[in-house]
């Protein structure tokens, strides 16, 4: 929001507030409180922030303390009362915020359902389809000439790679070692497999102190490996550094690139092919945030940073995951 119309809200709102207050206190009504009502709404709407709101609230009232009416236990009620309809408007944004949140985290827990499902699909039924392949293949080798049987072993060393990669994939997806080992060492399964397929060099740093929520690293794991994606098809790049460091209790994620980078300016038109609101919006589930920054031919690196994450030990994360 403009700074410049923010602030002459906040002016206006000098003028008006006081006078609403005056009403208030001489002969409350229900025209006054839907007066405050939509100063509250015009001025959340300027962007005016809850801190500034207040100390106008307090502005004025000192002002009138100053000037000589005084301020009984009456007129304070007036005035907390009148308070409360100019801050009606920021306690439903709040309530608002907060249910898209839940509903945001009620969408991720499906979305990981159905990539587990798929994820086993693709383990299971398709490792037992190529299995049966295999079988028949070797079946029908043996009754083949040694020249022809040669042949077929090729293909069935293409179709053992096939089956390999079939299982990564599928383990990726829906990596046990985040589970069972925790994120570091699904990172560093992950990396493995976005090297070998993209012939990427990519490095982790750093160690975290204790496990985090499910919550916390399956977020921070399905925005790492959204990095490493964008990074093996836009990026150009050769290396990627994955970091991972603690700051007192929150923790910050760091991935970057030495590709081709883009203009600021630019930022809008390659964040739409990025993925970057589908991590913004996991990142709010946990209470997290996003920074990206980029240069032409200086790469790019995107920050993660989840406050809280260490206070109390395993479950800190999930306090904030299930706000």
């Amino acid at each position: 929001m403009n700074a410049a119309l923010r602030t002459q809200h906040l002016e206006q709102a000098l003028d008006t507030y006081p006078r609403l207050l005056e009403r208030q206190w001489l002969a409350a009504d229900e025209e006054t409180l839907t007066q405050a009502y939509e100063l509250g709404r015009d001025l959340l709407a300027a962007g005016v922030t809850l801190l500034e709101l207040s100390d106008l609230h307090h502005r004025v009232l000192a002002e009138w303390a100053a000037a000589g009416p005084g301020l009984s236990h009456g007129r304070v009620q007036a005035a907390g009362r009148l308070f409360n309809e100019v801050l009606a408007g920021y306690e439903m944004l709040l309530r608002g915020y907060n249910d898209a949140n839940h509903a945001l985290r009620g969408m991720n827990e499906r979305l990981e359902d159905q990539i587990e499902q798929i994820a086993r699909a693709l383990h299971d039924e398709s490792g037992q389809l190529l299995a049966a392949v295999l079988i028949r293949l070797d079946q029908a080798a043996a009754a083949l000439p040694p020249q022809l049987r040669n042949e077929i072993g090729g293909v069935r060393q293409l179709l053992d790679q096939v089956e390999f990669q079939l299982r990564r994939l599928a383990h990726e997806l829906h990596p046990a070692l985040l589970t069972d080992l925790g994120l570091r060492p699904a990172l560093e399964f992950l990396a493995d497999g976005v090297a070998a397929r993209s012939g990427l060099v990519v490095g982790i740093e750093g160690a975290l102190p204790q496990r985090l929520s499910r919550a916390v690293e399956l977020c921070l794991y399905r925005c790492v490996q959204e990095c490493l994606n964008n990074v093996a098809r836009h990026a150009q790049a050769s290396h990627v550094r994955i970091q991972l460091r603690s700051r007192g209790d929150a923790l910050e994620v760091r991935v970057r690139d030495d590709g081709r980078g883009f203009a600021p300016q630019r930022l809008d038109a390659p964040a739409r092919g990025m993925g970057l609101t589908g991590m913004r919006e996991r990142l709010r589930g946990v209470d997290g945030e996003l920074d990206l920054r980029s240069r032409p031919g200086a790469g790019t690196e995107v920050r993660l940073l989840i406050p809280n994450v260490f206070q109390g030990g395993r479950d800190a994360g999930a306090s904030a995951a299930g706000r």
